[in-house]
């Protein structure tokens, strides 16, 4: 009967501490994978064609998680905390309907759809409409994005 019973416990060691290995082994090939991909989804290549607004500052101090990019592909788009919103921030800071950016005669303009915390544009409290020019820095909530045009 001992010996039996020695026979038992020896192979059920053998099996868990295989368990460990292969558990290890696991372990280091997810980390491995995960290397090639970008943090929080996000796709490095910049956008080409259209102009876009860049995250600036470290995105990981945020409690939400956001692009590092967001392209302006479209004639008219909107920035906000809705759900109907083009490019949406999950900022308590942020509108609903925050801003507004378009597109007229070949400029990109910006205005603030009267939120609550308001809007800066380089440093400046925002008030009205204005006209995006290369590497203009826009407030809103914590963020600050800053206009990049693919000329």
């Amino acid at each position: 009967m001992p010996n039996i019973l020695a026979f038992t416990f020896r192979y059920i060691f053998i099996i868990i501490i295989y368990l460990f290995i292969f558990a290890i082994i696991r372990m280091v090939y997810l980390d491995i994978s995960r290397m090639d991909k970008p943090a929080h989804g996000v796709n490095p290549v910049l956008p080409t064609r259209h102009p876009y607004l860049l995250v600036r500052g470290s995105r990981d101090d945020l409690y939400y998680d956001t692009k590092e990019i967001y392209p302006l592909n479209k004639p008219e788009m909107f920035v906000g905390r809705g759900k109907g919103c083009d490019i949406v921030f999950a900022d308590v800071m942020v509108s609903s309907k925050h801003l507004k950016l378009w597109k007229d005669g070949g400029e990109w303009h910006i205005e603030d759809l009267g939120s609550r915390n308001g809007s800066t544009i380089n440093g400046e409290e925002m008030a009205g409409e204005y006209i995006l020019d290369d590497g203009d820095v826009v407030g809103i909530g914590e963020l600050e994005l800053q206009f990049v045009e693919n000329d």
